[in-house]
């Protein structure tokens, strides 16, 4: 038994799979011979505005920039309705003004299921 009823020959065309022949990959104006695979020419430089990855340009989320603009609303009211204070610890009673900025402004860029513990309290703005 077959996973597949039929077969497809060499080079049969697939509109399912193939891009039309003026996507941004096959660009003559941004790749020397666009229709030969060559994964290496991405090492080098290469015109930064010739590449969509999935997800962004045509193929990107309609709603995206709609929910980063709601997300942006909604922390801008929180920001502008409360004073945002990292509350004392204990833990870190010794530490200096920089220390804690540092320590509250780490970056990390990963995923994590597991938020770094940071004690903040809002007081409602007058």
């Amino acid at each position: 038994m077959f996973l597949f009823p039929w077969l497809l020959e060499q080079f049969t065309f697939c509109p399912i799979c193939s891009s039309p022949e003026d996507f941004t990959y096959f660009l003559l104006a941004h790749w020397s011979e666009p229709e030969h695979f060559n994964p290496s020419r991405l090492l080098g430089d290469w015109p930064k505005d010739a590449f969509f990855a999935f997800g962004s340009g045509m193929t990107s989320y309609v709603g995206r920039r709609f929910s980063e603009l709601g997300s942006l609303a909604f922390l801008s009211v929180i920001v502008m309705g409360y004073k945002i204070t990292v509350k004392p610890e204990l833990e870190f009673a010794n530490e200096t003004f920089e220390e804690r900025r540092e320590r509250v402004l780490r970056k990390f860029q990963g995923v994590t299921v597991i938020p770094v513990r940071i004690a903040i309290t809002l007081a409602k703005r007058s």
